[in-house]
């Protein structure tokens, strides 16, 4: 079987990976998801940049009954002070992401605990703000 370069890619994140102990849960066509430094993250790639990243922190903050005002002014300043690391809302979950270009999967994964430190702080940050 011949392998695309995205299917190339996604082995070679996922064999990073497991070098340095982390466990791949669960694959798909562009994108990987592992449990590790305290949660659940998804690193996706993109067929037509071989060096974008996106790393993904999915569902840190259940959305409820929060003031609208109040919720963007948290993440706003959150986005505003955190570096790299970006919150958005989809529906009523809160995600953390950081999108970065990296030389290639060795690249990435030898920054990804500076990554994960990054997307802790933003995590950190807005509960700060929205309390």
């Amino acid at each position: 079987m011949n392998m695309n370069s995205l299917e190339k890619r996604i082995a070679s994140l996922s064999t990073e990976l497991e070098k340095k102990g982390i466990v791949v849960t669960d694959k798909t066509d562009d994108a990987l998801t592992f449990n590790k430094y305290g949660g659940w993250f998804i690193i996706q790639i993109y067929r037509d940049d071989n060096t974008y990243f996106r790393l993904l922190y999915p569902n840190f903050y259940k959305v409820s009954e929060i003031d609208e005002h109040k919720l963007c002014d948290a993440i706003n300043r959150t986005n505003l002070e955190v570096r790299v690391a970006k919150i958005f809302r989809d529906n009523d979950n809160l995600w953390s992401a950081i999108e970065c270009f990296n030389i290639d999967e060795i690249d990435f994964i030898n920054n990804l605990e500076k990554y994960v430190e990054l997307i802790k702080a933003s995590r950190l940050k807005f509960t700060d703000y929205i309390k």
